[in-house]
């Protein structure tokens, strides 16, 4: 729960710009090398897919980035497009999540927090009640 009022402040792009893409990219490259660096090492690995889970959940909010972005009759697209990235980002590791993050960087919706000049509530859009929902369960 606490993660989610962390998308809210810091921005939907941002995070997963930032936590998902740019993070799991260091800590993919971490856990393939950091394990080998103190002599195959179980703890240091658990370690490192420990920290690389954390940062994953970066990825969090891109499903509802995405339904507040398309046209409700492109969500099952969107949604296709979300599954290949996500299985294409763990068979080719760090430069997928590298490119992700450069692509990133483009994305904008009016319901992003990062970009409201109000303080007040957003728009009600598709992809805010599935974030609150998934903050809620």
């Amino acid at each position: 729960m606490r993660g989610f009022f962390v998308f809210l402040h810091f921005g939907w792009r941002r995070s997963v710009m930032w936590f998902g893409c740019v993070g799991c990219a260091a800590a993919t490259l971490l856990l393939y090398c950091g394990p080998l660096a103190v002599e195959d090492s179980f703890w240091v690995a658990t370690a490192c897919a420990m920290l690389w889970g954390f940062l994953l959940s970066g990825f969090t909010s891109l499903p509802a980035l995405l339904l507040s972005m398309g046209r409700p009759e492109d969500r099952g697209s969107a949604f296709a497009a979300y599954s290949l990235c996500a299985g294409l980002a763990a068979f080719a590791g760090p430069a997928l999540y590298v490119a992700a993050a450069f692509m990133t960087h483009f994305l904008k919706s009016p319901a992003d927090p990062q970009y409201r000049d109000d303080s007040g509530p957003a728009e009600a859009v598709p992809g805010d009640q599935a974030i609150k929902a998934a903050a809620v369960s």
